[in-house]
């Protein structure tokens, strides 16, 4: 099961290092060499595999992510701060919305997944590059710089969107969702942010705001480096991502995946009842 869990990130991702990673640090919550043998040679195996037919590229192009230490550095912590609050926000209005989507027992699950994926649909006529998993909208925040209103509507939208879907229990993740609302905070931090460019804030984002939502810091900086290969910002996303994991922490805050499994067992225990 890790193996195949590690597998399918891989592939969906192109970073078997990082999905590697994060089998140990969420789904198996201990090391065993021979674990972590198995999901290496399976994350390898499916990069390799989907190498063959796709283009060996980062997930993400990320043009002139350049910084200052010491000038940034500030910025870069202040950044995590920030992810570390929206990443509490996001576990927390996550499992309320599906609290209150389960109240809703007038409405069958296929009419809330399909009234969800008809306010989908309606945005993607409209504003394609806002839909969808997430990936396209975060490559177009480190192409393009917007103004604070705009990226603030954005956010709600994507927000909004993200969690509206999950509360459907329709198969998906979070992942992706989570890396493009990084983006967009990280983007608005251009706008007043010296010392660093628009591109690397948004990296370091997107990785802080992994990092306050699942909390596993580790994880978060592996799949950043391998999907933009900004090696440079190794130290920039320690900083970060040390901030992002320390507020939600003390906030009381648990990891989303934490407390989606704890909300499962006590479905299990009391008969299926929210």
């Amino acid at each position: 099961m890790a193996a195949g869990a590690g597998a399918g990130l891989a592939t969906a991702f192109n970073a078997p290092t990082a999905s590697a990673i994060f089998v140990m640090e969420e789904l198996v919550y201990r090391f065993s060499a021979r674990m972590l043998a198995a999901t290496l040679v399976a994350c390898v195996s499916a990069t390799v595999v989907l190498r063959a037919f796709v283009e060996n590229l980062p997930a993400f192009s990320v043009p002139d992510a350049t910084y200052e230490l010491l000038p940034s550095l500030p910025w870069f912590v202040a950044l995590g701060c920030a992810a570390g609050l929206l990443g509490a926000g996001f576990n927390r209005l996550l499992v309320w919305t599906m609290d209150r989507f389960e109240a809703l027992t007038a409405l069958p699950w296929g009419a809330k997944g399909a009234l969800v994926g008809a306010g989908a649909g309606l945005m993607a006529w409209f504003a394609p590059g806002i839909v969808g998993g997430g990936e396209e909208l975060a490559q177009l925040s480190l192409d393009i710089r917007a103004t604070l209103g705009a990226l603030a509507g954005l956010m709600l939208l994507r927000l909004g969107l993200t969690v509206c879907s999950y509360a459907t229990g329709a198969p998906g993740g979070i992942f992706a969702p989570v890396l493009a609302i990084g983006a967009l905070l990280g983007n608005g931090f251009a706008l007043c942010a010296g010392g660093a460019s628009p591109s690397a804030l948004i990296v370091v984002a997107m990785a802080a705001c992994f990092t306050a939502v699942v909390r596993s810091p580790l994880t978060g900086i592996v799949l950043l480096l391998e999907m933009t290969g900004a090696f440079s910002l190794m130290l920039p996303m320690l900083a970060a991502c040390a901030a992002a994991y320390l507020i939600p922490e003390l906030l009381g805050v648990e990891p989303i995946y934490e407390t989606l499994r704890a909300r499962d067992e006590r479905r299990e225990t009391s008969g299926g009842a929210p």
